[in-house]
Parts: C-alpha cells; structure tokens; sequence
C-alpha cells in the first residue's frame, strides 16, 4: 500500500516564488540554470491558471520566449549543450531534466518520443558510474516512457541491496556512498514508486500508469496529482477493480482509470455521473469542488471504503537492522 498525507498549497511551484531569475542570460538554457528557468515557467502557468494578474507575468513570459531548443545529436538525443555531448558514465542527469521531473516532452505525443528514447537510451548505456539515486531516476524516466517493466528493474536492482559504485541502500531504507550516509536515494526510489501507480501531467491523471505485471495485486490511498485530486485506487489480479477521484478544486478531470472494458462513473453516494470518453481508456468528468468520481468496471458493486494491505510476491525482509 503506498499513502500519501493530503496537503494543500496555492502554488504550484517546487522551489518557491523566492527565486531570482532576473540574472538568467539571454538565450541560456543548460542544466545550471534549470532551477531559475523551472520556477519562472511554473509560476507564468500558475498565474494563468489561478487567474492572477502577478506583476511578474511579463517577465516569466519574456523567459518563456527566449529560451532556445535543447542541443541534440542524431543519435544521442539531447546532449549537455551545443558541441558537448555526455562522452562518458556519469551518476547525474542534468542534460535530462526536461524529460523527467520537467516532463518538457510528453510520451502521449507521438512526436516526442523519438527524442526522448534517444535520450534514454545514450544515458543507461553507460551505467559504470552511477549511484543509487541513477537507478532511482531511470525507473521514473521509464515511467514516464510507459515501459513499466524496466521501471521495476531499475528500481528493484537498487532497492534488493546491489552494491555499485561502493554505494547502496541499507537494510532500514537508508543509503551510503562509501562511508558517507546519505538520504536522496531512498526518497528519489520512494518518487520511483509513485510514479508507477498515479501520475498528473497536462491535465490527465493516470492511475497505475506503470504497474509492471509482476504486481499483480496494488492499493493506493489519497495520492494528489496535478489539479488538485486526489486518488483512491484497488488492483488485484493484474486488473484495476476501482479508481475513486476526489477533486479539492473542482478543476477539469481527464482521467486514465486503467479499468478494462465497460465502465461505470458514479458519485460518492452512487448516484450516475455524466462523462465523455476522450481516448482509449480516458474519459472527462465534469467534478465540482469537493466533488467525487467512483469508477468501477460495468455492473460492478460498489468499492469498499479504504485502502489495503498487498501481500508480497515472495520473500521479503522486515523493515529495521537484523537481530
């Protein structure tokens, strides 16, 4: 079961309005900046969807306008900058911020992937260096490219304890680079882990977007996404049996349920919502602030109340040092 403690912000940026971004260079746009450039366009689209006249707006957008297109190479994808390719293994991603957690480029478009599999592809073929955190990151990127199954091999080879670069993961969960201990790691693989059961991104909410199939059985309670929902979903069986959406907004709700076949969309009490497919497996629902979707398979009785506990696939080890 993987829960997460509601909590609310206005904004929607990561590092805060505090950021300058006055000293950004014209036309600059590398893995040194990215902060700055980050808080700037976050703020810009938070002002447009909160509708507030920020004194600011001009001077996000301007940011917005001068940013130049990432350097590429034919069959490296996105590289460190113009003529500066990533020669060698390295345990950071700077050069792939965009692809994750920016998410500049979005597999739902077809158009994107070409450059981001490109991308992928350069930076784990050389994996000599990395350290946990690498493995940690590769699982979400592949999260994000819909390959759930090497997203849970990058992420188990670091959590079942291997040892790479003289740093691995303890058995209480924490994490050593040679003697130093350090706590990125876990955090960034506990990231890993919810990003394959709910993502929010451009508006759609996916709820286990990157289960691989060796979890056949999941349970996720009060994840928030983008758009301020919040996410109650039951899998057994290698099949989603319901997904429940609360919205704390009342933003607009596209909504990949994960749910084979006919469904139904009811209210918290049961009663029929209206709602409209939008692709395969996606479907719009009107929600109003405080406002709840229940979507079950066709004909299905309603869902419990509450999340659960998954049993294990096999063997697993007590949490806290041995003895």
């Amino acid at each position: 079961m993987v829960h997460e403690a509601p909590s609310g912000t206005r904004r929607a940026d990561l590092f805060g309005r505090s950021i300058w971004t006055s000293s950004l260079p014209r036309k600059a746009r590398n893995p040194d900046n990215t902060p700055s450039i980050y808080a700037s366009l976050t703020d810009h689209a938070s002002a447009k969807l909160l509708r507030d006249n920020d004194p600011r707006l001009k001077h996000w957008q301007d940011i917005d306008r001068r940013l130049t297109p990432y350097a590429e190479d034919p069959a490296a994808g996105v590289v460190i900058g113009k003529a500066v390719p990533l020669a060698d293994s390295h345990r950071h991603h700077s050069h792939l911020l965009w692809l994750y957690p920016l998410r500049e480029r979005n597999w739902d478009r077809a158009g994107d992937r070409d450059v981001m599999q490109r991308s992928m592809n350069h930076w784990v073929s050389m994996q000599q260096l990395w350290h946990g955190y690498s493995y940690a990151t590769a699982s979400s990127m592949y999260s994000v490219m819909d390959e759930p199954e090497k997203a849970l091999d990058f992420l188990t080879f670091f959590t079942d304890l291997k040892v790479v670069s003289d740093c691995q993961m303890t058995v209480n969960t924490m994490y050593r680079e040679g003697k130093n201990l350090a706590l990125e790691s876990p955090l960034s693989a506990a990231q890993s882990m919810l990003d394959m059961v709910v993502q929010g991104h451009e508006g759609v909410v996916k709820v286990f977007p990157s289960v691989s199939d060796r979890w056949a059985d999941a349970s996720i309670a009060s994840l928030r996404t983008q758009g301020a929902f919040l996410v109650d979903a039951d899998r057994s069986g290698g099949a989603t049996h319901w997904v429940r959406v609360h919205s704390e907004a009342g933003a607009p709700l596209t909504l990949d349920h994960s749910v084979a076949g006919r469904i139904d969309v009811r209210d918290a009490h049961g009663r029929p919502l209206h709602w409209r497919e939008a692709g395969p497996g996606r479907i719009t629902v009107a929600l109003p602030r405080g406002g709840t979707a229940v979507v079950t398979p066709h004909g299905a009785r309603r869902p419990g109340t509450g999340p659960r506990d998954v049993p294990s696939n096999g063997t697993w080890t007590r949490w806290g040092l041995p003895g």
